[in-house]
């Protein structure tokens, strides 16, 4: 499938501010995440088994839901913020295999070339009105005509947001805590997390994946283990299951045995996946 680089973008962006939102994970998050915890949505396996198309991939399916299916962003934005939006969904569009010459799409490119937008910053308040209520009905039509389309290619989204942020080490480490503090095993503000699922076995395609993006070497100390990784007990789980963790695919890292022993059921503070030099050459330019 032929992806709009700029929306897979956008759409993590817009997924890593949602996630910083305490609003938004405290009542969205949680009930999309509830379901699934209380066996109300496929997969109800999810978060107590390592599966494919576990949380990671949900969460780029509702991530796209509010930025691309949600009028609620375009409804609140600024004119120029709305001309972007538009350009990003007739691209979207274009890769998924809608032509250019259909009339909602070809409407929409004839006013995106309109030669006043190349400054919209100097319109005055009465054509950048004129001109948000035209991108929202150009918005509106898309999803009329085109709903099937916007469906067809939403998994395909969800997935590479969520490669997106599995490769992040640090950032699946807040995913997978953040999911104990927004409670999703019923625990409230005065109760300490605890173990509410039991440890399975991780797959083999799991395995492999973790080990690909921690290169084979342990997330604490940095030790090569690439070439041990049939020992028992090196993925270890970033938020215990002792203090609320899941087997999602989130709460996954590769560690070598010596530092698994030490970390036992302990919470430590994740460190990234970056690469080594690449973090050197960033602290060399003083970055």
């Amino acid at each position: 499938m032929k992806m709009a680089t700029t929306l897979a973008l956008k759409l993590h962006a817009y997924g890593i501010s949602r996630l910083h939102d305490s609003a938004w994970c405290g009542e969205a998050l949680w009930n999309h995440a509830k379901r699934h915890y209380r066996g109300r949505a496929e997969p109800s396996t999810m978060f107590r088994a390592t599966i494919k198309n576990g949380f990671l991939y949900h969460l780029g399916l509702w991530i796209f839901e509010e930025y691309v299916e949600s009028d609620d962003l375009i409804h609140d934005a600024d004119t120029g913020w709305c001309l972007d939006y538009v350009a990003d969904l007739v691209e979207m569009l274009e890769l998924a295999g809608v032509v250019p010459q259909d009339r909602p799409l070809a409407l929409a490119r004839r006013l995106l070339s309109r030669p006043e937008l190349e400054e919209p910053w100097e319109l005055d308040p009465n054509q950048r009105s004129t001109l948000k209520s035209l991108l929202k009905r150009r918005y509106n039509a898309f999803h009329e005509s085109y709903a099937s389309v916007i469906q067809s290619v939403k998994s395909g989204y969800a997935a590479n947001y969520a490669e997106r942020v599995f490769h992040d080490r640090e950032l699946c480490g807040y995913i997978a805590q953040l999911l104990v503090e927004i409670g999703i095993d019923g625990t409230v503000d005065d109760e300490l997390p605890a173990k509410w699922c039991k440890r399975r076995n991780i797959p083999a395609w799991a395995a492999r994946a973790v080990a690909a993006r921690d290169r084979g070497k342990c997330a604490a100390c940095s030790s090569d283990i690439s070439l041990e990784l049939s020992a028992e007990g090196q993925i270890d789980l970033i938020v215990p299951l002792a203090q609320g963790g899941c087997n999602d695919l989130v709460n996954l890292q590769l560690l070598c045995s010596k530092c698994n022993s030490v970390k036992r059921a302990r919470l430590e503070p994740t460190t990234s996946s970056v690469p080594g030099y690449l973090q050197r050459r960033l602290s060399r330019r003083g970055r």
